[in-house]
């Protein structure tokens, strides 16, 4: 059987990561080269309007478009104030001026016409893990190298958030409530190992938890979970499912400390993941980033994706040459993989995932 290079999910106690922060759009970069930063450091920022006019200068002089072209007076990205001449035609009676409606910066300047982005706000933009400035990427952003525990995850709501890790134990059922989330969890990050609910989340937007971590939950909670205005990540995937032992021993170990949760939804063309970033410090040397493209071996650590065995963590221990024939009738290559049990079981290649 020539080498397979399944799909790879990080989950490690220590690594170096590179991570990158960017401006929406284009502004000023408030670090240097080999800074520290802490979380909370503000590393860049900008300017982002609230709303946008648009100005028909053709129409307002009565020209065709490209002729009105050559009457508009400030270029694109310059800043007008209300009241400011934004274009000018003289005539041999009469002078007509058209002003800025309101403050703001002309976006686009094109076919007589003028785009003005308005109301203008400041947009910090926070660093969210601590580590070292190791890229300035011009007047959009940063690259952050930093250390510690990488726990990548399935799914993710949206939005980034840093803060202190707690996690619910549940109760003699293996249950967690909503009235285990209360007004202590005000500003903490949540993780509980099995399944998010609605009124779990419910709980946390109203005790103001910062973010939730949690192995699946009901795809029918997507939408919920997005208009929650927090992020939340799903380790696992949908459905009822208890998380991996290796991600739930990583936050157990780790309760208490400040970690930042990113909770992107996944871009498997450009390789980003929802992930937990647990900064930590490196004794000695830095330890190497993870690789990429690693091949199945004897002796990997890999996650099943299928049942009856879902999210169970185990090593592989045989790669047989020749395909082998499944309850079902197909003749499929696998690898013979060891659980914690020590029961050793024959899993189809597709369905196994590496864990580094």
């Amino acid at each position: 059987m020539a080498e397979y290079y399944p799909e790879q999910t990080y989950i490690l106690p220590l690594t170096t990561i590179l991570r990158e922060r960017r401006l929406p759009r284009k502004g000023e970069i408030l670090v240097r080269l080999g800074q520290s930063v802490a979380a909370v450091d503000v590393v860049a920022r900008t300017t982002i309007p609230s709303r946008h006019e648009i100005v028909d200068v053709a129409e307002l002089l009565g020209l065709l478009p490209e002729k009105a072209d050559e009457y508009i007076i400030p270029g694109e990205e310059d800043s007008v104030e209300e009241g400011d001449r934004l274009a000018e035609r003289k005539g041999t009676i009469s002078t007509r001026v058209i002003r800025a409606p309101s403050s703001g910066r002309v976006l686009l300047r094109e076919n007589g016409r003028l785009v003005l982005e308005v109301d203008l706000r400041e947009y910090e933009l926070k660093a969210s893990i601590p580590g070292e400035i190791s890229d300035v990427m011009g007047s959009y952003g940063v690259q952050i190298e930093a250390v510690g525990a990488l726990i990548q995850c399935v799914w993710g709501s949206g939005g980034l958030e840093f803060g202190m890790l707690e996690v619910l134990e549940p109760d003699e059922d293996g249950v967690v409530t909503p009235e285990s989330i209360d007004m202590s969890f005000d500003g903490a990050i949540v993780a509980l190992h099995g399944e998010l609910t609605a009124e779990l989340i419910d709980a946390a937007v109203k005790n103001r938890v910062r973010g939730l971590i949690a192995a699946g939950m009901r795809a029918s909670l997507i939408g919920k979970a997005k208009k929650s205005g927090l992020p939340i990540v799903l380790t696992e995937g949908f459905g009822f499912r208890r998380m991996n032992e290796a991600a739930m021993k990583l936050l157990d170990d780790n309760r208490k400390r400040q970690i930042t949760l990113d909770a992107c939804e996944p871009e498997p063309w450009e390789g980003k993941r929802p992930e937990i970033f647990i900064p930590l410090p490196s004794p000695g040397e830095r330890p190497e980033a993870p690789p990429m493209g690693v091949p199945l071996e004897v002796g990997s650590r890999v996650r099943l994706l299928r049942a009856p065995l879902t999210g169970m963590v185990g090593t592989v221990v045989g790669m047989p040459q020749e395909p082998r024939r499944l309850d079902n009738g197909l003749s499929v290559y696998g690898a013979e993989v060891e659980l914690p049990s020590k029961r050793v079981v024959f899993v189809p290649l597709s369905n196994l995932e590496l864990i580094r």
